[in-house]
């Protein structure tokens, strides 16, 4: 999905990232049911890359069968990834040739994933038996994601505010910081999230340039909302430990943008005065 999504992108950073970055590498995350989601978000992530791509057929499918297979497991993570893609698709650059074709597809396709993102997030509300989505969230923290005890419990913030959503973020993909972790395994944790933090600085002008130019690839668009998305809903975690082990779901949408630009492209872009969309498939 990546290589099909950011061609520009340095694919060996990424595949590094997702297949050697120790969270990616801890048993209950590997084993457990998270390794599933990650797997079936996978799947979905294909499949939205194809649509992106204009390859409707297998796109559709592997869209269909990825969020029937998160949505049996944590329907609110299906529902983050349906509305990301469902607003990638809506907003993402016109590349039909004319415009009968371009209206035939916004028309056709656009209800069709309407009506899978609105099918996957009434899955998510009626699995948390409520309607109210703010609320809904609110009963997610306490039920799916609630923190049992311990000695690696943090205090939760809401996320609905600009401060709470920015440590909201923060807590999601990079807590414990060094200066919170004690003992081994906390301070490998804390040495992870520095690292990601060494990354994000290191891309920043890549990773500015691809968001700037972010109507000349939807993935651009789906890889941040998915990102912020997602940290949102475990935002709701009070536990370091589980933390580590679910944060797996949102980590490998993280990479996609520190990847998405490789420096030699951007310095290219920069000489030529513009960037070339990847070409449709």
């Amino acid at each position: 999905a990546f290589r099909l999504g950011f061609p520009d992108g340095d694919h060996r950073l990424a595949a590094n990232l997702i297949f050697f970055l120790p969270s990616m590498w801890y048993w209950p995350s590997s084993l457990g049911k998270d390794g599933l989601i990650v797997c079936f978000m996978g799947i979905a992530t294909y499949g939205f890359t194809c649509v992106l791509r204009s390859r409707y057929g297998i796109g559709l499918l592997s869209v269909a069968f990825g969020l029937l297979g998160v949505v049996m497991i944590r329907p609110p993570m299906a529902a983050a990834l349906a509305i990301a893609g469902v607003g990638a698709f809506l907003l993402r650059p016109a590349r039909a040739r004319s415009v009968q074709a371009q209206a035939v597809t916004l028309f056709v396709l656009g209800p069709i994933l309407l009506v899978v993102a609105g099918l996957t997030v009434q899955s998510s509300l009626t699995y948390m038996h409520n309607q109210d989505p703010i609320a809904a969230f609110e009963t997610q923290a306490s039920q799916d994601f609630s923190a049992r005890g311990g000695t690696s419990n943090y205090s939760v913030v809401s996320p609905f505010t600009p401060r709470g959503f920015l440590l909201a973020v923060v807590t999601v993909n990079f807590r414990p910081l060094p200066g919170e972790a004690g003992g081994v395994l906390p301070t490998l944790a804390s040495l992870e999230g520095a690292v990601l933090i060494f990354l994000l600085w290191r891309r920043r002008r890549e990773i500015g340039f691809g968001l700037r130019h972010w109507r000349a690839n939807g993935m651009v668009l789906f890889a941040a909302l998915s990102w912020l998305a997602m940290s949102l809903i475990l935002s709701s975690l009070g536990n370091f430990g589980l933390l580590a082990r679910q944060r797996t779901q949102v980590l490998p949408y993280l990479f996609m943008l520190i990847c998405m630009v490789t420096p030699q492209a951007r310095a290219a872009a920069r000489r030529s005065g513009s960037f070339s969309p990847p070409q449709t498939l």
